[in-house]
Parts: structure tokens; sequence; C-alpha cells
């Protein structure tokens, strides 16, 4: 069972997409999150991918009343992607697409 998305990328490229992460507020800040990164990785190579994929916010709005850990970082924080390997290959908006060669 696949718990991830596997997109196409304009070469025709498959690639491993990491959609989202849910850490419960008292274990976040424990490595869950890159526990959960390095899982999906590994998936993705066993599955033969070659490219694994995710949209961290780089750019969060600055909304009082919303929780900032959930808005800024259910994608997963920028941060653990670049620590486990992953580079920034696009800047949007408010996100950025960051990928690591598997």
């Amino acid at each position: 069972m696949r718990h991830y998305t596997v997109a196409v990328t304009e070469a025709n490229e498959p690639v491993g997409s990491v959609m989202c992460f849910l850490v419960a507020p008292e274990h976040r800040g424990k490595g869950v999150c890159t526990a959960l990164l390095n899982a999906a990785v590994d998936k993705f190579r066993r599955d033969g991918l070659q490219i694994a994929e995710g949209y961290p916010t780089t750019n969060p709005s600055k909304r009082k009343w919303e929780i900032p850990w959930a808005e800024e970082n259910y994608k997963g924080p920028l941060n653990v992607y670049l620590k486990n390997g992953f580079k920034i290959h696009r800047q949007l908006e408010v996100f950025a697409i960051v990928r690591k060669q598997l």
C-alpha cells in the first residue's frame, strides 16, 4: 500500500512526493519528522524511484489567529529537508520544491 504520491516531471521522470507530516505537538522537535522523511525516502528507493520531492513553506503568512507550527510546517520544515540531503529545486511564492536524488 502506498502512502505517497508519484508525480511525473517535465523530463518524464517519476518522482516520489512527500505531501505532509502530522506530528502531535508533544512529539515535535524529537526527530519524528526526520524519521518519517527518511522512511519515505527509503520506500521511494525500494520502489525504484530516482527523485524524492517535498514542498516546505518558505514564506509563511503572518496571521495572528493561526497556530504557527501547523500553518508553516505541515509539509515539513525546510531545515529538516535540507539537513537530510534535499536541495531547493524551485522557489515559488510561499513554498519551495525541494528534491533529493536517490
